[in-house]
């Protein structure tokens, strides 16, 4: 083991994949981002192929989180200003939740008032429930890599990944009662209701600490 990691430190890039932190979270930010945005269109071909006002929302959402993560990634040397600090970052991403939570209970406000949700074929399950697994499984991953280091990249990607996981569990959750249940039935909407009404103050909550962890980092400096 020994000499495979001297071997991988002779390269430039094995030896800044090991010695440089955020190089690797670059790394492992980009796999994510391209689930992500592999994903989003997925949805977007749903609300094509369905012609779901659901998938459509699920499709915008999914690339506004894209479009954290990307700036949450951004080289460190385009945030010399105070306003791309990390914290501020932060700040306004924590800002941009608590938004896209309200978003949210919009779209599952309207999603049952519509009284539309068709029944699904399997690969659209299966594709769904895989993506689901995954989303929570890096959730939990994230949340293990924010608590071990207590870095301000590390602790965005955890929320922002949490932020997906809740609506991709949501999004599971919906395709389900669509298949197998009936939309127009009081318990598919009494479970919608209550799903939505969890979604939106998880992100809330997230949106919310987000935010004080960048007023507590900022007092910190002071």
């Amino acid at each position: 083991m020994k000499r495979l990691v001297r071997a991988i430190r002779k390269t430039t890039l094995g030896k800044r994949v090991l010695d440089d932190p955020l190089f690797r979270v670059l790394i492992t930010s980009s796999g994510s981002m391209g689930w992500n945005l592999i994903y989003a269109l997925f949805n977007g071909v749903l609300a094509i192929a369905y012609r779901s006002f659901w998938f459509l929302s699920m499709f915008v959402y999914y690339l506004i989180l894209g479009g954290m993560r990307l700036l949450v990634v951004s080289p460190k040397k385009d945030r010399s200003a105070e306003r791309w600090s990390d914290n501020a970052i932060m700040r306004t991403l924590g800002i941009e939740m608590i938004i896209l939570a309200v978003v949210v209970s919009g779209i599952v406000c309207m999603a049952i008032a519509e009284k539309h949700n068709p029944s699904y074929n399997t690969v659209v399950m299966i594709t769904i429930a895989t993506y689901t697994f995954y989303a929570v499984t890096m959730s939990i991953i994230n949340i293990v890599k924010a608590h071990k280091k207590k870095d301000a990249t590390m602790i965005m990607l955890r929320d922002i990944s949490l932020a997906g996981t809740i609506v991709a569990v949501l999004s599971l959750e919906r395709s389900m009662l669509g298949t197998f249940g009936n939309a127009e039935d009081g318990f598919s909407t009494t479970m919608e209701i209550i799903s939505g009404a969890v979604a939106f103050v998880l992100i809330i909550v997230i949106g919310i600490s987000m935010i004080m962890q960048a007023k507590n980092n900022m007092k910190q400096k002071k």
